[in-house]
């Protein structure tokens, strides 16, 4: 998203399909998954604005919420298809330690409640609500678990649970190889500014090729590198056989 983006668990309750299925707005935006290893389905529901605001901010916007929610158009569909595939990454690691070979496969995605039915209508679910921060916009997610989807792992979360709570009382450890493989994974733009200047709107429409603009920094001047937005160091401009590159010369944000 190239925002700050956090995410809350709220509330965690108890329903029948039904009355969950009846708490959904109508348009909306609901994903579901098959489970190949449960041998079940588990959904994703946004609100509207919610899933329209992550859109927004794929296509260069601010990400705000709109004001009035409408149904996704299809490329919309299929942007938000890809944003959630690619998270399912994060969702496969969490269950990795119950289901380590875990393979989740978008059935569908769908505007209309109506159309979707993963469970019978007496069938309990488990729905864990999300508040959903995008930068200054909020919006919430919800989770569905069907009980028979995930009835076979019962037994396996309750020694997960005891096993967490163990390992609560147990001494801190250090970060794991896996957890610092992943980091060192992590792409970071990093850019240099070679300077800036201010154009009027005609002149900026009068540009021509060979034409020069002139910035607000001197050619010896050591220029601000930043590590995606954020002022990190000064650096020089140079060369490093036919490539450009630049020396760091001072850390600005020690330790940080």
């Amino acid at each position: 998203m190239r925002l700050p983006v956090q995410s809350e668990v709220i509330s965690v309750d108890q329903l029948t399909y039904d009355e969950f299925m009846r708490s959904i707005t109508n348009p909306t935006a609901v994903i579901v998954y098959h489970l190949e290893a449960l041998k079940g389905n588990i959904l994703f529901e946004f609100t509207p604005g919610t899933a329209i605001s992550i859109i927004e901010r794929l296509l260069g916007g601010p990400g705000r919420i709109p004001a009035k929610p409408r149904e996704l158009t299809d490329i919309e569909q299929t942007l938000l298809s890809n944003v959630m595939n690619k998270a399912m990454a994060s969702f496969k690691e969490a269950w990795k330690t119950i289901l380590p070979h875990m393979q989740p496969v978008q059935q569908n995605l769908e505007t209309n409640p109506r159309f979707v039915q993963i469970a019978s209508a007496s069938d309990s679910v488990l729905v864990i609500s999300f508040d959903i921060r995008l930068g200054d916009s909020n919006g919430s997610m919800r989770l569905c678990l069907p009980y028979p989807t995930v009835e076979s792992l019962l037994p396996q979360l309750n020694r997960q649970y005891v096993m967490n709570q163990n390992h609560d009382e147990a001494e801190p450890k250090p970060s794991s190889p896996e957890l610092l493989k992943h980091v060192n994974q992590v792409e970071l733009r990093v850019s240099l500014i070679l300077g800036q200047t201010d154009l009027q709107m005609r002149d900026l429409i009068d540009l021509q090729v060979g034409d020069v603009l002139s910035l607000d920094t001197q050619q010896d001047q050591e220029l601000l590198l930043k590590v995606e937005q954020s002022p990190k160091f000064l650096a020089r401009p140079g060369t490093v056989g036919t490539r450009l590159a630049a020396e760091i010369t001072q850390i600005l944000d020690e330790g940080n």
